[in-house]
């Protein structure tokens, strides 16, 4: 979430991947800043997500007491956000998005389907390709992550290649 929020394209992004985007309650709870790397007396701003859940970019969803034993499992593993997200990815059949490793090693293992699986990569690049922004706005929209977010993805992403590109332009 706070990678997408640091692009200033939420919206746009959002309505490139099927289904738009949903956030499970205590994802939303931790999404609470993005950095300025221009103010070095304030470099974290606080992240204004209300707006999005008012025009619909965003929908929350909250975990269903039939989700509670299956996240208090993960939450075992994972912190709050990561636990729920999964958790209730996972009873609803639901994609998941994340870039946090050990989520993404343990998403089968608690009966998730691999294939479900987002990265931020997968989604910039599945925005790239239906939106065709211009390789500036783009490469705007990923040093945002990078500087914002303070994302870098791993070199073996399978989409490490693509993302370099972009930052080496």
């Amino acid at each position: 979430l706070l990678n997408l929020c640091a692009t200033d394209r939420l919206e746009e992004i959002g309505r490139c991947v099927p289904g738009g985007f949903s956030v499970a309650a205590a994802a939303r709870e931790e999404a609470l800043f993005l950095r300025d790397p221009g103010d070095a007396a304030q470099p974290l701003k606080p992240l204004a997500l209300d707006p999005f859940f008012q025009r619909g970019v965003l929908q929350e969803l909250p975990l269903a007491t039939a989700e509670e034993s299956l996240y208090v499992n993960i939450a075992a593993e994972l912190d709050e956000g990561e636990a729920m997200s999964m958790a209730v990815a996972i009873y609803r059949n639901l994609d998941l998005a994340t870039d946090d490793r050990k989520a993404i090693r343990l998403f089968a293992s608690f009966g998730g389907d691999p294939k479900r699986l987002w990265s931020t990569l997968s989604i910039m690049k599945t925005w790239a390709d239906s939106a065709s922004p211009d390789g500036n706005e783009l490469g705007r929209a990923i040093r945002a992550i990078r500087d914002r977010a303070r994302y870098a993805p791993a070199s073996n992403h399978p989409l490490f290649p693509w993302w370099f590109q972009i930052m080496a332009q």
